[in-house]
Formats: C-alpha cells, structure tokens, sequence
C-alpha cells in the first residue's frame, strides 16, 4: 500500500521450477476512499480461504475481501471502532489478529487501541472494546500471547499488558517495561514468531531515512514467555541480535499460515465456487459456500434488477425463497 490505495499482483508458481512469476504486478483493487497503514490476513474458517482486511482513513469503516482460489470477493464494508483519523498519526500502527484468528486489535498513533471478535465465517467484527484512553499517546505495536489471553501494546517508550481473561480487560493494563533511556528510543511493532515468543522492533532516531547502527535498533526486543502474568511475561529489551542489521520500526507483516479450519463451525467445509446466470442476464453470481450448513453468501459484480433466489436441500426439496431488492449485489 505505497500509495492511499490497495492494489494486489498474481505470482504463478508453476514457473521456474515452484520459484514462481509474477503475472500480474500492482493491480488496483480498491480506490473507493483512501486506506490507513492497516492490512492483515486471516484464514477463513474453511482452513484455504482467506479474509483480506483492512481501514479507511478519516472513517470508522473496516473494509473486507475474501479471497478464493480463483477469484476475490468483495470490497464488504463494516462500520465499527474508532475513526482512523489521518491527523497527528491517527492512520498509522499496527492491527494484528490472534493466533486462532478470533479476535483483531488495532492500534495507531493517536491514542487508539480496539480491540474486537472476528468470526472467521462470517467476517464479521463485533464486541468493541476501546482500551484507549489518551490522544495524546502513540500506540504504535500490538500482538496477542499464543494462548491468546494476553494482549500486547507498546508505547513508544513503554511496554503495557492487558489481561484479556479478566472481568475488566479496560482495568487489568499493567506496566510490563518503561525505557530508561527514551530519546529518540523507541519500541513498535510486534511480531508472533513461530517459537511462541514475541518480537519487537526497536529504532533509534525519529527522522527516516537515517544512518544509525546502535545497540538498540541492531537488536530486537523480546516477550520470551508472552502468555505470563505480568512481569512473568519475561521481557528482555535489546536482546535478540539481528547479525549487524538493524530495524526501523516495523517487522515483516506475517499471517499465521498454520492456521486451519475452524471445526463444528457452519462452515468448516473447503468452499466450493459455482457460477449461476441471473435470468435478467445482469451477470454472474458466486455462491459460496456450496453445499451450505446454516449460511450461505450470493454476491454479484453487478447490481441485480429483480432476481430471485431459490434454494433446495440435497434432495431438491426447495426449503427457501426470496425476491431479491433491486440494485444490489
């Protein structure tokens, strides 16, 4: 997302012996309204689609693609949270989800950390909680413990935990770690690596680009027991050794790969797309997923005129019928 939009490429690993190319590079995708320095991916409860997601600048609108093997799906728009504002910062930080893919947090510079549920189904976010309390704060990183009962905020110069098993997660903030020495030091983004430890990004001096090499931002700082209590989190700050390189600030934006279906849910089967005609001729719809449990999604590229949907059981019982409102998708 270089530039306020989101743009995708296609790389076909069929080339060059699994190595790939690129046969597709910076098409646009979504130009609708300007997008916040906010874009992650979760694995759809079916364990091979994933949820594309990411925020609006200047708005309150979570915006979401689902991504199939073949094709993308979407943009579908949810109004919740706080508005990313694009003023003193209010677009930058991080949004990370659990390791489970069930909740999301986002943070950004101006005070914020949100805190929701995702249905990996659905792709619905709901039960907002605002842990934010201070415009004046720049909440730059955040990630969740593996067992995903500690929630990880960093502050510039400090290091907070919520504890999200307590009555009052609002309430249960501790102090894990204040920077002695915080000119121009900061810590930021977090990453969950594969050891169950969690990562974070020093950087040292605020202008970019710049030329410092120190012990603070040639080393990442560490949460080496994440799903502790406090201070038996065990932080090290300046403790992994990245070989003479050195951060600025962010780390390598990682889905959890590892992450599979979401079994007994209502769709915890591979989605299989199917194609229909619309007898307006409007176009195309894909239905999905198909066959359906409890749920299923029609959508368009084009607005309907008029359609109806019919739905039958596996024995061509049809069990639902429904006049479709004009001009939507």
């Amino acid at each position: 997302m270089s530039r306020p939009y989101l743009y995708f490429s296609i790389v076909d690993l069929s080339y060059n012996n699994g190595l790939g190319k690129v046969t597709t590079k910076n098409s646009l995708l979504y130009n609708t309204n300007e997008v916040a320095e906010k874009l992650i991916a979760v694995r759809h409860a079916n364990g091979r689609d994933w949820w594309l997601i990411f925020h609006q600048r200047n708005t309150d609108v979570f915006v979401k693609y689902l991504i199939l093997n073949d094709v993308i799906l979407g943009p579908f728009t949810q109004v919740i949270g706080s508005a990313y504002t694009s003023s003193f910062g209010g677009d930058m930080g991080e949004m990370v989800a659990s390791a489970d893919g069930d909740k999301i947090v986002a943070t950004n510079l101006w005070g914020v950390i949100d805190l929701f549920d995702f249905d990996r189904c659905t792709g619905t976010l709901s039960n907002w909680v605002d842990l934010g309390y201070n415009h004046f704060i720049n909440y730059s990183g955040c990630a969740f413990s593996p067992k995903g009962n500690r929630l990880y905020i960093t502050q510039a110069d400090s290091l907070f935990q919520f504890d999200l098993t307590a009555t009052s997660i609002v309430n249960s903030r501790q102090t894990i770690w204040v920077n002695p020495y915080p000119n121009d030091h900061d810590i930021c983004q977090m990453q969950l690596g594969p050891d169950g430890k969690i990562y974070i990004a020093n950087v040292s001096g605020t202008s970019f680009p710049n030329t410092i090499f120190d012990t603070i931002n040639m080393n990442l700082s560490v949460i080496n027991e994440p799903n502790g209590l406090g201070t038996a989190c065990y932080f090290q700050p300046n403790s992994f050794y990245l070989g003479g390189r050195r951060s600025y600030a962010g780390l390598p934006n990682m889905p959890n790969y590892n992450l599979g279906a979401l079994e007994g849910s209502p769709c915890d089967t591979i989605t299989q797309v199917e194609s229909i005609k619309i007898k307006d001729k409007s176009g195309e719809a894909l239905v999905f997923p198909n066959p359906a449990r409890e749920f299923l999604t029609v959508s368009t590229q084009n607005s309907i005129q008029g359609a109806s949907i019919s739905i039958s059981d596996l024995f061509g019982v049809v069990v639902y019928e429904e006049c479709v409102q004009q001009n939507t998708n």
